[in-house]
Parts: C-alpha cells; sequence; structure tokens
C-alpha cells in the first residue's frame, strides 16, 4: 500500500564531510524535498537556528511542506 503511495524502501543516502561554517543539517523525507527547495528550507530553519530552537523550526517546517 505505502508503495502506491510512493513510499520506497531504498533510501538515498549522501555522505558529506561537514565544516565549521555549516550551522544545521535537515534530515527529512521526500514528502519535504518534493515541495521545498534546499533554500526554501534554510529560509524556514534559519530563523530558528540562533536561538536553538530545532522544535519550532521542524514545527516551521512540516506546516511548510504540509
Amino acid at each position: 500500500m505505502a508503495y502506491k503511495l510512493g513510499v520506497i524502501s531504498d533510501p538515498e543516502m549522501l555522505e558529506i564531510d561537514l565544516s565549521p561554517e555549516d550551522k544545521f543539517v535537515v534530515l527529512a523525507t521526500n514528502g519535504v524535498w518534493e515541495v521545498l527547495t534546499n533554500k526554501e528550507v534554510a529560509d524556514i530553519i534559519s530563523p530558528y537556528v540562533a536561538t536553538r530552537q530545532a522544535e519550532k523550526a521542524a514545527e516551521a517546517l512540516i506546516s511548510r511542506s504540509y
């Protein structure tokens, strides 16, 4: 049933080296990445980075992608 909705069991994996300039990492499903660009995600998350409000950032991202 989930396959009919677009859920796949083969993860897409990427390995990168983080640097001190990196401010955050977003791990999300294709439910986010199919509707938002990297820039849009960064714009949504950025206001919450300085205040370290990860939960509020996640809520904003979910709300926007929904």
